[in-house]
């Protein structure tokens, strides 16, 4: 649903989670801890937040992006021989 009243182009609560990944509870923590935009209610719709789609746009944009080499190697990338077939 594309709302313009909210003074741009917005998202309702799944709209934003299916954007970003996040699910309900994870998405209201950050909002909590300031560190994700908060929606803004509508007038007269009780219960009716909306987000702007650049606000989280913007906020998709400034995540770092992790680098495969932080992660831990697993298997043979661990050091570890590869079993032989008479093990």
């Amino acid at each position: 649903m594309d709302n313009t009243d909210a003074g741009g182009l917005t998202w309702r609560r799944r709209e934003v989670e299916t954007a970003t990944g996040l699910g309900t509870t994870s998405l209201y923590r950050l909002i909590s801890l300031k560190k994700f935009p908060a929606g803004r209610r509508v007038p007269g719709c009780p219960g009716v937040v909306l987000w702007l789609q650049d606000e989280v746009r913007q906020w998709l944009a400034e995540l770092p992006v992790a680098d495969p080499s932080d992660r831990p190697a697993r298997g043979r990338r661990a050091g570890r021989p590869a079993a032989s077939p008479g093990d």
